[in-house]
């Protein structure tokens, strides 16, 4: 088995895997996926210095080893989420995949009933590795979400919550991020222009003060489905050069008093049914291009 570079158990009813698999120096690829009899991962795991990718979702492992950090090749890492013994665990492990580009974690539960927290602990075992491209979790009817996703520099972001923001808003000012808050990530962003600072927020609840910091620091500021307010949230607008608000019924006003716009330069309303006016005072938008 020296000069193996593929191995895929996939489905099988392996219990174990042989100790002989430490002789295969060159394996990349290990596929252990559905394996549900295979309960543990060795140790010798760790000694496939040159592996790339690793999937063991939906198997019957039930704690990842601390010896998969020696893996600094791995680049693919699937896994269920029920393999990890505490969110301590999951710390531990991914954030040592210094390597580490893609991690898929299968939740094996329903959407509605996950434990998002997960979600937390996992982002803030990422925030550090530098290759990082793709985040995503896997829900019983294969529905795939992605929480984190990097396309041509641009990292976007998927918050189900505020503990999920917290890793990124102090580096949010010296990286091209697209947070999506409440809402899918989607690369068809409504305002046209790139920004490198872009906010979608469509939570229906009123935005708590670290959404408000976040959209404050924010270029451009997408907002929809808040229901209860009759003008945006008072936050910092200063730094803003585009807004878009939609699908807001009870909003009758854009902007509160005492608002300044200094930098916008597009503004876009769309499906407001109770707005009257853009602000509910006088203010300049000498800026304004659309």
């Amino acid at each position: 088995m020296g000069s193996l570079h593929v191995l895929d158990l996939m489905g099988t009813s392996i219990e174990c895997l042989p100790d002989s698999l430490i002789d295969s120096k060159k394996l990349a690829v290990l596929y252990l996926n559905e394996c549900t009899n295979l309960l543990n991962l060795p140790s010798i795991i760790g000694k496939l210095e040159l592996l790339e990718v690793l999937d063991i979702s939906g198997s019957g492992v039930k704690k990842v080893p601390t010896e998969i950090q020696s893996l600094k090749h791995l680049k693919r890492f699937l896994v269920s989420s029920g393999a990890f013994s505490g969110t301590d665990n999951i710390l531990d492990v991914i954030s040592g995949l210094t390597e580490l580009q893609e991690l898929l974690i299968d939740t094996e539960s329903e959407k509605g009933t996950f434990n998002w927290k997960i979600v937390e602990a996992v982002m803030e075992s990422v925030k550090s590795l530098t290759h990082m491209t793709s985040l995503q979790f896997r829900f019983l009817d294969n529905e795939v979400v992605d929480v984190l996703k990097v396309v041509d520099g641009v990292t976007r972001i998927f918050a189900h919550g505020e503990d999920s923001l917290q890793y990124f808003i102090e580096d949010f000012d010296s990286r091209n991020v697209q947070i999506f808050f409440g809402c899918p990530i989607s690369p068809n962003v409504k305002i046209h222009r790139l920004f490198q600072r872009y906010v979608k927020y469509c939570n229906g609840k009123d935005p708590s003060p670290t959404v408000l910091k976040l959209l404050s620091k924010s270029d451009a500021v997408e907002i929809a489905k808040l229901d209860n307010l009759e003008y945006l949230p008072d936050f910092d607008f200063a730094k803003l050069s585009a807004i878009l608000v939609e699908n807001c019924n009870k909003i009758k006003y854009i902007f509160g008093p005492c608002v300044i716009l200094s930098r916008l330069e597009e503004l876009y309303l769309y499906d407001m049914q109770e707005l009257e006016s853009v602000s509910c005072s006088f203010f300049s938008l000498d800026n304004l291009q659309n």
